[in-house]
C-alpha cells in the first residue's frame, strides 16, 4: 500500500503544476519549522522548548502537505496529500495547548486534558487515514486542488477551535494576573501571536465548500514575525531547567530564592521557606524587599549593576519576634550580556554569632583587665576589668584610644617598639613584662602586662594584672590567655574539616594536649544502635579499656548518657553503678569520667568519653569545655551532611555507571559483574548474588561475588520452595536482620557454612515479568538504613531492566539469524528453478557465484558486501523469467527484434527485485551485469566506474563461464583462448583493472 500511495500518486514529482501561491505556503511551513528547531537548540531542550517545536512540528506537517494538494495533478494524488496532512492537522491543538500549560506553568492542573487532547488528536489522524466519510474528494479551484470533508470533520473542527480557545483563555488569564511587569509583557506579546496565528483557521472553510482561497498560511506567517522576536528576547519560560536545577536546589541547605529584575521573587528552595517559616506560594510573586527589608547593602543599585557578586551581612526580625543573622551572596544570571533575574543565597550564621557572644562572654569574665589591639595600636575591645582599672567607659574607649595613651611616658617607647616587632619576629619580643598604668584621675599603677598575637590576625590581645598580684596574675593570665589562643587555633581546625574521622581525631587530642583529659574517646553510633571507637587518644590504649569498650557496661553508661542528655559525670573514686570502669581507672590512677553527647538524644552525631586524673583542673575550665563541645557539635553536624551528600553522590554516580553499563553493553555477565561490585561496596555487605529464572521455573546461580565456598554456585531451587522461592513468587522483597532468628530449613543450605547471619532479597522486576532475584548477606547482624534498603531496590531495579532488553536483543538476534537463512535458502532456491528452465546452463550459476566471490576476496571486497555480491550472482539471470520460451529456449540465434526483448531481462530484474528492500543491496548484478566498459551495453548505457563494481567483477566472470562451457549451437573454447579473448577486451567490454586481477586468479587457481 505504503508503495502504491508513493510510487504511483504522490512522487511523480513531474506531473506536478507548481504555483507561485503553493511556493509562498511551502516556504511558512519550512520558516515555522526553523523557528521550532533553533528554539529547541537555544532553550537547552528544555519540556518547554520540546512542545514548543512540537507545535511548528504539526503546523509544518500541516503547511507542507497542503502545499503540494495545491499542485497535484489530479483529484487522486491531491486525496492522498490530504491525508499526510492530518499528520499534523490533527495533532495542532493538543500540541499548542501542551505548550501553553508548560510554558505557563499550568501543568499540575491541566495535564489530564492535555492527555485528552492528544488522544482525541489521535482519533481523528487515524480517521482521516481510514475513514471514507471524513475527506470525501478533492475539487479544483483556480488556485488548484482542495479537499472537503464530510460530518465527521464538524466534530474535528469543534475539538480544534475548543482547544485553541482554551490556550488563548490560559494566555489572557495569566497575562492578568501575573506581577512581574517583564513576565506580563511576554504573556502578553505570546498571546498576541498565536492569536494572529490562530486566525489560520480560515484554512477549513474551503473544505466546507466555501470557495474562497486557503490562506491560512498567512496567519501563519504573521505568527512567525511576531513570536520568533518574543521568543528570542524573553525566551519561553523565566527561568528555565537550563538555567536552575530544580532537584539539586531543593536539597540545598543553605536558602536560595531568585528574583526578575522588577524585584519580584520567581523561584525559592525550601531551605528558604522553612527560614521564613512560610510556605512556598505565601512567598512567590511577593517583592524581595518585603521579604528582606536588608537584603541589599547601602547605595545598592550601583553595586548591582557594577559587580557581579554583592556579599554581606544583615539581621532578620522574623514575625514570631526570632532574631536571625544572615550572610548573603547577590550573583545576577546572564543571557548574552543582559541581566535576566538574580540569585540570592543566604547562609544562616545565628550560631555563629552566638558562638561570638559565648567568647566575647570569656573575654568579658576572664578575671584581668583585657584588651584587644589593632595594628595601628587602636584598642578596639576592652573587657570591664580595664574598664574598672583605667576609669573610663568601654565607649570612650574602645575604637577612639591608644593603648599608648594608658602608660607612663618612660615605658612609651618599648610598648611602641614590641607591638612593631612582634609582627616582625614574635619570638624575639617577651610576651610578659612590668610596665606603669595611668588611670583616668591620674594614678599610676605598676601591671604586669601579658600581651600576644591571636593567630592568624594582626591583633594583639593584652592582658593586665597588678604588680601586687603577680604570683597570682602570672598563672591565671597565662592559663587564660593559652586557652582562649588554644580555643581559637582548635575552633578554626575544627570548623575546616568536613571529615567525622578527622574531626574525631583533632577532638580527642585537644581534649587531652590541651583541656586536660587523661584519656579521650570518640564514639559513634552504628546502624545497629551499638557505639564503636571513631578515634581515641593517646593511642594505643590499655588492653583492659579495649575489652571494656566492647563490654555491655559501655553500652549501659552511654545509654545513661542519653536519658541524662547533654553530658554525664561519673565520679570513680567510691561506690559505683560502673565496677568495671572503675577497677580500670584505679589502675590507670583516674578519678572521674566525664561524657558528652553531642547532638539531640533522639538522633546523636556521636559521643566523647574522658577519663579524668585531675576533676579540679576541668572545673575551672568548664566555660571553655562547653564551647569547645559546642564547636565539636557545630562541626560534626556538617562533616556529617557532607558526608551523606558524598554518599549520595557517589550512590548516584554508582547508578550512573550502571546506566551506562546497559546501555553500551550487550554482555549480561558484565552489567551482573557491574551491579554486584556496587552492591557490595554501598551496602557494605560481604556477598552478593543473582539468580536467574529459567523456563522450567527453576532459579540458577549466575554471578556472585564475596562467597568463600564453591558449592554456593551449584544451589538452585524452584519458584516458591523456601523463602527465597517464596519471595519470588510473593514478588515481594525479603529482609532477614538476624538468620538466627529464622527457620534455617527454609533457607540455602550453604548460609550456614558461609556464616552469613543478615539476608537481604528483591526480586528482578521488568515490565510486570518475573526476571530473577538480587540476594545480598552479610556475616554480621546488620540493620541497614531505609536509604540503603532504597538503592538496593533501586539496583534491583536497574538489573531487571538489562536483564529484560538483553534477554530481548537475543532473542531479536536469533530471529534475524533465521530469517536471513530463509532468505538465503531462497534465493538458492530462485537460481535453481532458472537452471531448470534453461538447462543449457546447468551449473553455470554456481559456478560464477563461486568464482566471482573469490575476484571479489581477492580486491579485498568486505565481508559485509560479499554477502549482497553472492545474492546477486546467483539472481543474475531472475529477468529471464519474463521472457518467452521460444525466445529464451530457440536452439538458432536470435533475430533483432527477438534481441530486443531478450536484453529486457535486466529492467525485468529491478523491477522483480527493487520492491524487495532485503535484496535492493543485490541489485547491481542482476541490473548491472551486461553494461560494457566503453558504453555500449545494456540496458543503460553506463560507462567505465559508472557501473557499479559488483557488476564489473561479475561480467567477465560471466563471460569467462560462458566461453568455457559447452552451448547447443557451440562447443566449450579453450581456456587459453578464452583467456585471450577476456585479455582482448579490457577496456573494451571489461574494466582493466578487473581484468589483470581475474587473470591473476585464474593463474593462481590453476596452480592450486
Amino acid at each position: 500500500m505504503p508503495d502504491i500511495i508513493f510510487k504511483n500518486t504522490i512522487v511523480q514529482i513531474a506531473n506536478y503544476n507548481f504555483t507561485t501561491f503553493a511556493l509562498a505556503v511551502f516556504l511558512t511551513s519550512w520558516m515555522i519549522l526553523a523557528i521550532g528547531i533553533i528554539t529547541l537548540i537555544r532553550e537547552k531542550t528544555s519540556r518547554e522548548s520540546i512542545s514548543f517545536f512540537l507545535v511548528t512540528l504539526t503546523v509544518f506537517l500541516w503547511l507542507s502537505s497542503n502545499s503540494f494538494i495545491y499542485v497535484s495533478p489530479n483529484e487522486e494524488t491531491a486525496l492522498r496529500w490530504d491525508k499526510l496532512a492530518y499528520l499534523g492537522t490533527s495533532f495542532i491543538p493538543a500540541a499548542l495547548f501542551q505548550f501553553t500549560i508548560f510554558a505557563l506553568r499550568t501543568y499540575p492542573s491541566q495535564q489530564r486534558t492535555a492527555w485528552t487532547a492528544w488522544i482525541l488528536s489521535s482519533f481523528f489522524s487515524i480517521c482521516a487515514f481510514t475513514c471514507d466519510n471524513f475527506i470525501l474528494g478533492a475539487k479544483l479551484y483556480p488556485w488548484g486542488y482542495f479537499t472537503y470533508t464530510g460530518w465527521i470533520g464538524i466534530p474535528f473542527l469543534v475539538f480544534f477551535l475548543s482547544m485553541l480557545l482554551a490556550s488563548l483563555l490560559q494566555y489572557y488569564k495569566k497575562s492578568q494576573e501575573e506581577l512581574s511587569p517583564i513576565t506580563k509583557l511576554r504573556t502578553r506579546l505570546f498571546f498576541r501571536a498565536i492569536f494572529v496565528g490562530s486566525l489560520a483557521i480560515i484554512e477549513f472553510l474551503p473544505t466546507f465548500g466555501v470557495p474562497i482561497p486557503p490562506l491560512g498560511f498567512i496567519p501563519i506567517l504573521c505568527f512567525v514575525f511576531l513570536g520568533a522576536p518574543v521568543i528570542w528576547r524573553y525566551h519561553l519560560v523565566d527561568v528555565t531547567p537550563a538555567l536552575a536545577a530544580q532537584e539539586v536546589i531543593n536539597n540545598m541547605s543553605d536558602a536560595l530564592l531568585v528574583f526578575d529584575q522588577e524585584g519580584i521573587v520567581q523561584l525559592v528552595n525550601p531551605a528558604f521557606s522553612r527560614l521564613l517559616g512560610k510556605k512556598e506560594k505565601e512567598i512567590k510573586g511577593l517583592p524581595v524587599k518585603l521579604l528582606l527589608p536588608n537584603l541589599f547593602p547601602p547605595a545598592a543599585e550601583k553595586p548591582l549593576q557594577e559587580r557581579p557578586i554583592v556579599n554581606h551581612s544583615f539581621t532578620l526580625h522574623l514575625e514570631s519576634g526570632k532574631e536571625l543573622f544572615l550572610e548573603v551572596s547577590l550573583s545576577p544570571i546572564q543571557k548574552a550580556g543582559e541581566i535576566l533575574a538574580w540569585i540570592v543565597l543566604i547562609r544562616d550564621v545565628t550560631e555563629v554569632k552566638k558562638a561570638e557572644v559565648r567568647y566575647r562572654t570569656i573575654f568579658e569574665n576572664t578575671g584581668s583587665a583585657t584588651i584587644l589591639v589593632e595594628e595601628d595600636m587602636t584598642i578596639s575591645l576592652v573587657n570591664r576589668e580595664f574598664e574598672k582599672i583605667v576609669g573610663l567607659p568601654k565607649e570612650k574607649i574602645e575604637g577612639k584610644k591608644k593603648f599608648t595613651q594608658f602608660f607612663a611616658p618612660p615605658d612609651i617607647d618599648q610598648m611602641i617598639e614590641y607591638h612593631q616587632r612582634r609582627r616582625i619576629v614574635p619570638e624575639a619580643v617577651p610576651k610578659k613584662y612590668t610596665t606603669h598604668l595611668i588611670d583616668q584621675k591620674g594614678n599610676v599603677r605598676e601591671v604586669l602586662a601579658s600581651v600576644d598575637l591571636i593567630p592568624h590576625t594582626k591583633q594583639s590581645i593584652a592582658s593586665l594584672v597588678d604588680v601586687t598580684d603577680l604570683r597570682r596574675a602570672e598563672k591565671q593570665i597565662a592559663l587564660q590567655l593559652d586557652m582562649l589562643s588554644r580555643l581559637y587555633r582548635g575552633a578554626q581546625e575544627l570548623s575546616e574539616t568536613l571529615d567525622l574521622e578527622e574531626l574525631a581525631r583533632l577532638t580527642v587530642r585537644y581534649a587531652t594536649q590541651d583541656l586536660g583529659a587523661k584519656l579521650a574517646f570518640f564514639l559513634v553510633p552504628k546502624d545497629n544502635k551499638e557505639w564503636e571507637v571513631l578515634s581515641a587518644f593517646p593511642a594505643p590504649y590499655p588492653s583492659s579499656l579495649q575489652r571494656w569498650l566492647s563490654s555491655p557496661e559501655k553500652d549501659r553508661l552511654l545509654a545513661d548518657l542519653v536519658q541524662n542528655g547533654s553530658s554525664l559525670v561519673v565520679g570513680l573514686t567510691e561506690e559505683t553503678k560502673y565496677p568495671q570502669l572503675a577497677e580500670i581507672a584505679d589502675n590507670l590512677a583516674v578519678k572521674e569520667a566525664r561524657l558528652f553527647l553531642l547532638g539531640k538524644p533522639l538522633s546523636p552525631l556521636g559521643a566523647l568519653i574522658w577519663l579524668i586524673d585531675k576533676p579540679e583542673l576541668l572545673s575551672s575550665r568548664s566555660g571553655f569545655i562547653q564551647t569547645f563541645i559546642q564547636q565539636v557539635v557545630t562541626s560534626g553536624e556538617k562533616a556529617q551532611l557532607f558526608s551523606r551528600l558524598q554518599r549520595q553522590i557517589d550512590r548516584m554516580r554508582s547508578l550512573h555507571a550502571i546506566d551506562r553499563a546497559i546501555a553500551s553493553s550487550l554482555d549480561l555477565q558484565v552489567v551482573l559483574n557491574l551491579v554486584l561490585q556496587e552492591a557490595v561496596r554501598h551496602l557494605e555487605i560481604d556477598a552478593a548474588c543473582v539468580y536467574l529464572l529459567d523456563s522450567a521455573s527453576y532459579l540458577h546461580y549466575r554471578a556472585g561475588l564475596g562467597f568463600l565456598l564453591p558449592e554456593t554456585s551449584a544451589y538452585q531451587f524452584r519458584l516458591g520452595e523456601g523463602a527465597l522461592g517464596k519471595a519470588m513468587l510473593e514478588k515481594k522483597p525479603l529482609f532477614i536482620f538476624q538468620i538466627k532468628q529464622e527457620d534455617l530449613t527454609a533457607l540455602p543450605p550453604f548460609i550456614e557454612k558461609e556464616g552469613f547471619l543478615s539476608l537481604f532479597a528483591v526480586p528482578l522486576m521488568a515490565k510486570n515479568k518475573t526476571r530473577g532475584l538480587l540476594v545480598a548477606f552479610h556475616r554480621l547482624p546488620l540493620h541497614p538504613s531505609p536509604r540503603r534498603l532504597e538503592f538496593l531496590t533501586t539496583l534491583a531495579g536497574q538489573l531487571a531492566i538489562a536483564i529484560d532488553n538483553i534477554t530481548m536483543f537475543e532473542e531479536l538476534t536469533r530471529s534475524h539469524l533465521k530469517l536471513s537463512l530463509a532468505y538465503d535458502t531462497t534465493i538458492e532456491g530462485w537460481a535453481r528453478a532458472l537452471e531448470l528452465r534453461d538447462q543449457e546452463t546447468e551449473g553455470h550459476t554456481r559456478r560464477t557465484t563461486e568464482l566471482t566471490l573469490k575476484l571479489a576476496q581477492a580486491l579485498g571486497v568486505n565481508s559485509e558486501d560479499l554477502i549482497h555480491i553472492r545474492r546477486g550472482a546467483l539472481l543474475h539471470d531472475i529477468g529471464k523469467m519474463g521472457i518467452p520460451d521460444q525466445i529464451l529456449l530457440k536452439p538458432g540465434p536470435l533475430s533483432k527484434e527477438e534481441w530486443k526483448i531478450m536484453k529486457k531481462h535486466p529492467t525485468y530484474a529491478w523491477e522483480l527485485l527493487s520492491p524487495v528492500e532485503y535484496l535492493r543491496p543485490a541489485l547491481d548484478i542482476p541490473y548491472c551485469h551486461h553494461e560494457r566498459w566503453d558504453g555500449k551495453g545494456y540496458p543503460r548505457g553506463l560507462k567505465g566506474e559508472e557501473i557499479p563494481l559488483a557488476a564489473r567483477l561479475f561480467a567477465v566472470v560471466d563471460v569467462w563461464d560462458a566461453l568455457i562451457s559447452d552451448r547447443p549451437y557451440r562447443p566449450a573454447w579453450p581456456k587459453e583462448k578464452a583467456r585471450e579473448y577476456i585479455k582482448e577486451q579490457a577496456g573494451h567490454h571489461f574494466d582493466p583493472q578487473v581484468v589483470e586481477k581475474f587473470l591473476e586468479l585464474l593463474e593462481h587457481l590453476e596452480e592450486e
